[in-house]
């Protein structure tokens, strides 16, 4: 029985879909290493939070989006409210995450030291034998319509005006 328990836990670490924690820290430090100056921020702790299917690209291959939580250290001071700098949002975007899914940047200037958490994503493609980072337009999350009170879409209601013109109402 403690020979199953040993077989079953090496088995199930190497069923994780997508890439490995190691690849997707090497991803992250290099999109903070392109899109900030150099030396401005540090990955101190990622973990990666499983991943879930997407639908497969124009090519037919395979596509996931991963999961992370991690923690970036500010290396020196920056104003992210510099009109020109890069954003919370812009930061927010660069790791998959909503503006909301980013915290400690403060609304002045956040200081050498400072720890910023986020809850981002990342999306890769199967390429050959191996998962490659992908760029994808993001969808803003959005707040659903009250129920009973969603519109119908410009097409639909266009369908609706043409079928009441049609029919005496």
């Amino acid at each position: 029985s403690v020979f199953v328990c040993v077989v079953a836990i090496v088995l199930g670490a190497g069923c994780s879909r997508g890439p490995d924690k190691k690849t997707l820290q090497t991803e992250l430090k290099e999109k903070l290493g392109k899109r900030f100056q150099p030396g401005l921020l540090e990955l101190v702790a990622l973990r990666r939070q499983g991943s879930a299917p997407l639908q497969a690209s124009e090519t037919g291959s395979k596509r996931l989006i991963v999961y992370f939580n991690a923690t970036i250290k500010l290396l020196k001071n920056y104003d992210f409210g510099d009109w020109e700098g890069l954003s919370p949002a812009s930061l927010a975007n660069i790791l998959g995450a909503t503006e909301k899914g980013i915290s400690g940047i403060k609304p002045q200037e956040t200081r050498q030291g400072d720890l910023i958490r986020v809850f981002g994503s990342s999306t890769y493609e199967r390429s050959q034998d191996k998962w490659v980072s992908v760029d994808v337009a993001k969808r803003g999350v959005t707040r659903p319509s009250d129920p009973g009170n969603a519109a119908p879409s410009s097409r639909a209601q266009n369908l609706i005006e043409r079928l009441a013109s049609m029919v005496d109402i």
